[in-house]
């Protein structure tokens, strides 16, 4: 079919090339320079090349009128087409602009694009070279090859650089690799090195740079060998292994990656211990914490500029380790952060100190401390990363406090927000990594809050999951796969596993991922996988299922560091699947799970009533029921529900009607077993879990009489008793 399509198209441009060669020849040199310049062409350039190469002689002394006199043929053969503006015209066909380009003999094409090139750096008025800059640099670099005088070339070098950086900060990541690469050719020799060392050190760092960005990590490597080799600067030779550390953990190589970036730190005399880590971790964290007492936004906006040059890269490189050793190495990522804030309250402010600061924060919560001490650290970096306009560390800081800190003080949904702006922030501005992160926070925040009914969760995490293609991210493409299963286990919808209760299908299949690969790469992601599991198995009704996985978590030690509230959306699970095996296997180990669990979200619960208290309610009702105590759980159930309801957690509000009913069932309660039972139902349904709903409806035929039943019960009763 391909083959046929080729020659269907090379048969077109046959055909329309015949047509064109009928025509007068300065219509075809016109039509062949507008091949050249692209799909849409301005009147002016093409009348001043016209003039200049063909036409030195004319008597017409405006371009464009000049242009217009010689395509108005072209235009009534209807191979152009005038602008909406009127200022220039474009192919009617792609076909078309192939064929005119046809007419240039190959060894000449290259050629005869340096030829433009040269003429609109030359001849346009300075007031409209920068209109035109993309079609210069377009031009020069169809015929970089032929470039060999050496001014000439340092000037082509300059313009591929602007060029390159262009189209980097309009996220044009293949067209800005196309212009650095032709800059990277043009560097000859070693007077090149040494009399423009700084355009030679940039043309390879940020080819490097945008190399990883497209997934080439071999060129990425290539060139930042040489720019290591050859760099005589500090300040340079940490950019390139910041872009190389960067580049490794968008891999999910974080061990690597946390290796490489603490090799580079010793550039500057920071050196991490192979021993005793904790002793010195808890050293650091005194250090830091006496440091930081007291202090606000208004004493660390006074904080000097930073004068020692290269402490400016080897921060920033601080700062990328701080978030890449919480998934590589666990024991030294608070040992780096606690660095991180005493270097930069050493050398002054940079653009990675509000994101220090927020990771601190977030440290402090995880070390016992209070969830105000914390938050306050969280306002303090989100007020700096406002007030300062560091764009560049907008995505890592919104990942850290509304990810992960502001979860305990606000609402989950008030959570939800700014994390989607603040991955596109770090996708135009280049921290791609912490970009992809806030999307898996919102992912883990929306489901956890039911911020989204399921068919709309799964249709905003296509959306997102483009951002992963593009930027070549495994691990956060992986994590929304895994929510995206989720929902079509509890929809019942396309890609769904036979056995709802499995974290098995067509969008993740949990059995055919290593649990030991996820360890070494992304631990987050293997804890975020096996909760899911466990979450299912529950809701489904394994609890076999929901207890192995549950034990495969804890037997992995995975404690995890993002995402602070994990650890009790864990406990809450854990705990009831521990009561429902309790019930069933009667063994006294799943009775003491469940009592740990309890203990753990109940420190959550008083951190975070927000949040957290409608799952604490619920699993002391559950806990009250195993010890007999009925009066309590019945209160418990009832404060989970209402808890819930107020926190428009849909689901886990049907998880506990659902629990209540069964309960008023055990109790030989039936009606009031039907009514909570029949308020799941309905909350399923609003929920999207029409999956679920329906496991509910094959437990209980009669569900969806149900409401109608008991309002002629009702009905009944007040007949009866007029």
């Amino acid at each position: 079919e391909k083959i046929r399509e080729c020659t269907v198209l090379n048969d077109v441009v046959s055909m329309v090339s015949e047509k064109i060669r009928r025509l007068p020849e300065l219509t075809q040199h016109a039509l062949t320079i507008c091949a050249c310049i692209g799909s849409k062409i301005d009147l002016h350039i093409l009348g001043l090349l016209l003039r200049e190469i063909f036409l030195p002689q004319c008597d017409v002394d405006d371009n464009e009128i000049l242009a217009e006199r010689e395509i108005e043929c072209a235009i009534q053969e209807g191979l152009l087409v005038k602008s909406p503006d009127r200022t220039g015209v474009t192919f009617v066909h792609d076909s078309i602009q192939s064929a005119a380009y046809s007419l240039l003999d190959i060894d000449n094409q290259s050629s005869f694009h340096l030829q433009l090139g040269r003429l609109l750096q030359t001849k346009l008025f300075p007031c409209i070279y920068q209109q035109h800059f993309f079609t210069i640099a377009n031009q020069l670099a169809r015929g970089y090859k032929l470039i060999t005088e050496r001014e000439e070339r340092i000037d082509a070098m300059q313009i591929f650089l602007i060029a390159g950086e262009k189209s980097r900060a309009a996220s044009a990541f293949p067209e800005a690799q196309f212009f650095f690469a032709r800059g990277i050719f043009l560097i000859r020799d070693e007077v090149d090195w040494k009399d423009n060392y700084r355009m030679c050190v940039d043309c390879y760092s940020k080819a490097a740079e945008t190399a990883a960005l497209t997934g080439d990590y071999e060129k990425m490597d290539e060139w930042l060998n040489i720019v290591l080799l050859r760099s005589k600067e500090l300040d340079d030779q940490l950019r390139a292994y910041y872009i190389r550390v960067k580049a490794l953990a968008s891999q999910a190589e974080m061990e690597p990656a946390v290796d490489v970036g603490l090799e580079a730190m010793k550039l500057v005399g920071v050196k991490m211990p192979s021993r005793n880590v904790l002793m010195h971790t808890l050293f650091d964290l005194a250090k830091t914490r006496c440091l930081m007492k007291r202090k606000c936004v208004e004493d660390l906006l006074q904080l000097h500029p930073i004068e020692e040059r290269h402490m400016i890269p080897a921060l920033r490189l601080m700062n990328l380790l701080c978030t890449i050793s919480a998934s590589g190495k666990r024991t030294l990522c608070p040992l780096i952060c606690f660095k991180s804030v005493q270097l930069n309250m050493k050398y002054g402010m940079t653009e990675g100190m509000p994101a220090s600061i927020a990771l601190y924060g977030a440290l402090l919560l995880r070390f016992g401390f209070s969830i105000t001490e914390a938050a306050k650290y969280s306002e303090i970096a989100t007020t700096l990363q406002q007030r300062l306009g560091y764009k560049e560390t907008i995505a890592n800081v919104t990942m850290l406090t509304y990810g992960i800190v502001f979860p305990f003080t606000k609402p989950l949904s008030d959570c939800l927000k700014p994390l989607p702006d603040a991955c596109m922030a770090g996708l135009e501005y280049g921290d791609v990594m912490h970009g992809l992160r806030c999307l898996s926070c919102y992912a883990w925040i929306t489901y956890h809050s039911a911020g989204q009914p399921l068919p709309q969760f799964v249709n905003t995490i296509h959306r997102f999951s483009k951002y992963s293609i593009e930027y070549n991210s495994t691990s956060t493409l992986l994590a929304l796969k895994v929510f995206v299963q989720v929902c079509a286990n509890f929809m019942g919808s396309t890609g769904a596993s036979p056995n709802p209760a499995n974290l098995v299908g067509d969008h993740f299949d949990l059995d055919a991922v290593s649990s030991e690969s996820l360890c070494k790469t992304h631990m987050l992601l293997l804890e975020q996988t096996q909760l899911m599991q466990i979450i299912l198995g529950y809701f489904f009704g394994d609890y076999e299922k929901a207890w192995i996985a549950s034990e495969n978590l804890r037997a992995t030690g995975a404690t995890s560091f993002a995402g602070l509230m994990f650890p009790h959306f864990l406990a809450f699970y854990r705990g009831l699947t521990a009561l429902a095996q309790w019930d069933i296997l009667r063994s006294r180990n799943f009775m003491k799970v469940a009592k740990s669990c309890l203990n753990e979200l109940k420190i959550g619960q008083k951190n975070s009533p927000i949040n957290l208290s409608h799952s604490y309610y619920l699993l002391k009702a559950e806990y009250s029921v195993a010890k007999k105590k009925h009066g309590l759980a019945e209160r418990f159930f009832s404060l989970s529900i209402r808890h819930a309801e107020e926190g428009k957690v849909l689901h886990e509000q049907a998880l506990a009607c659902e629990r209540f009913g069964f309960y008023y069932l055990r109790r030989n309660n039936h009606e009031a077993a039907y009514e909570q039972i029949r308020a799941a139902y309905d909350l399923y349904r609003k929920w999207g879990g029409r999956a679920k709903s329906e496991s509910l409806k094959k437990k209980f035929p009669h569900l969806a009489d149900a409401r109608r039943n008991h309002q002629v019960h009702i009905n009944q009763k007040k007949t009866l008793s007029c």
